[in-house]
């Protein structure tokens, strides 16, 4: 296989390239990236993050009943404290 690059397809990818960068296309990016930054996303984290600390800390409590665990309660601080950090630094 020759690793010269074929004319017929650098002629198509020239011809194919459109200018992505307009003022037009920008403003409509960053609309919708405005749009799905709203209320309805920050609930959405909130929701998601309450989920997962509950989860963790009902798991938690649980694992030494089911499971027997030996340090369960260090294991469901720490994931506790994992979840939170994740959904405070989450954008």
């Amino acid at each position: 296989m020759s690793e010269e690059p074929d004319p017929q397809l650098l002629r198509w990818f020239a011809e194919s390239r459109a200018a992505l960068d307009d003022a037009h296309f920008t403003e409509q990016v960053i609309g919708r990236i405005n749009r799905a930054r709203g209320p309805l996303f920050r609930a959405g984290i909130a929701r998601s993050v309450a989920a997962a600390s509950l989860s963790g800390i009902f798991m938690g409590l649980a694992a030494p009943l089911r499971l027997r665990l030996r340090r369960a309660a260090l294991l469901a601080l720490v994931g506790a404290a994992v979840t939170l950090c994740a959904g405070l630094l989450s954008p």
